[in-house]
């Protein structure tokens, strides 16, 4: 949803007193550096307020957005791996039944890297953090089947081969939408990092002006004279640093929030997948 921006230098000035006992008081310099860090102090406020909802709708919406998307392919992605390591087991309990050991020893064999079943047909992927990690490789007994013509065109193995096949399509499809998703999330998050630390700055800047301009305005003479002091508190006021309309804490908590999503992100990192 589209935000309002807000707009700079719209301070309300207090009139300045110009006459000799202005300049005599000092009630003269006391309005310039009220109107001068006032100004300064909204500005900051308003550059604050901007840079908080830029990120809430640009950059924490998007990097979201592309969280949930990146999420729910690796959850898809993992389901058609399981169907497809399942299916895989199938079509290896088939062989060894029909070949016995002369497909036992293709297991062991460089062919077969030497590795046991398990590990030969199931995907060598694994859930780090919010995503899936690994190389996603086509199983490596439908290259043996190749061998024999004959028994691969039987319907029991021919039917789970071709449900294999259509599995490893789906899982291709499924992987490159994955590393998309992927890239455009890894891709906002530097972006989202960038600009809460621009957050932060404008918020450091707003108390840093708050500060010089509440030490400068108290000390200068007129504050500290007799005239201040008996003055009502409605015109002591215009003399003072106005910080009320400001809501300086909602803005803090703001940027909490902003980097807590962001350390959670950066903690558990989506990785791209290699097929």
């Amino acid at each position: 949803m589209p935000y309002r921006r807000v707009e700079f230098n719209k301070t309300q000035k207090v009139r300045d007193d110009r006459s000799i006992v202005g300049r005599i008081t000092g009630h003269r310099d006391a309005i310039f550096l009220r109107n001068k860090y006032q100004t300064e102090l909204d500005n900051a406020n308003a550059a604050l307020i901007n840079e908080v909802h830029h990120i809430e709708n640009e950059n924490r919406r998007k990097a979201l957005d592309y969280y949930h998307e990146a999420k729910a392919l690796s959850e898809d992605l993992k389901a058609h791996l399981a169907e497809r390591d399942s299916l895989s087991q199938r079509l290896d309990a088939l062989l060894e039944k029909e070949l016995g050991q002369e497909y036992k020893m293709w297991k062991e064999s460089p062919q077969g890297l030497r590795i046991n079943t398990t590990k030969v047909f199931t995907s060598q992927v694994s859930q780090v953090g919010m995503g899936i990690v690994g190389n996603i490789n086509p199983t490596p007994i439908l290259k043996y089947l190749e061998r024999y013509p004959a028994l691969s065109s039987q319907p029991r193995f021919s039917e789970i081969v071709s449900n294999i096949k259509n599995k490893e399509q789906e899982i291709r499809k499924k992987s490159e939408s994955y590393n998309q998703a992927t890239s455009r999330f890894n891709h906002e998050l530097p972006f989202y990092e960038k600009n809460i630390q621009k957050c932060q700055d404008n918020f450091d800047r707003y108390h840093k002006v708050l500060e010089e301009g509440t030490t400068k305005i108290e000390n200068c003479r007129y504050v500290k004279g007799f005239l201040f002091r008996i003055l009502p508190e409605d015109k002591r006021g215009e003399i003072l640093l106005d910080t009320l309309p400001h809501t300086i804490e909602k803005w803090k908590n703001m940027i909490a929030l902003f980097k807590e999503d962001l350390s959670q992100y950066k903690k558990q990192p989506f990785t791209e997948l290699a097929y």
